[in-house]
């Protein structure tokens, strides 16, 4: 809508001709299009981050889980040593 200038509006606002109106208009689809765009990107990468924490937690839990069987062996194994060398000791000492 043309307005000339100095023409009282029943409202406040930024009036301007048509051809400034469609540009503002192409400037706003524009934006919400980068936008849109950004978030699905976003999104796409919060999923494949989401992915990786899971995987990592899991290869984790097995790292732990190994490190604990092998300790519970190691103290099996340090207790038969344990009566071993006692033993041996006394044995020896007879």
């Amino acid at each position: 809508m043309f307005l000339p200038a100095g023409t009282p509006t029943p409202e406040d606002g930024y009036w301007c001709n048509e051809q400034d109106a469609r540009d503002t208009l192409a400037m706003v689809r524009t934006y919400k299009a980068q936008a849109q765009a950004w978030e699905s990107a976003y999104e796409e990468l919060r999923a494949e981050v989401t992915t990786s924490n899971d995987m990592f937690r899991s290869k984790l839990q097995e790292l732990e889980d190994a490190i604990n069987a092998e300790r519970r062996a190691n103290k099996r194994n340090l207790f038969l040593y344990a009566v071993g060398a006692f033993a041996l000791g006394f044995i020896a000492g007879r």
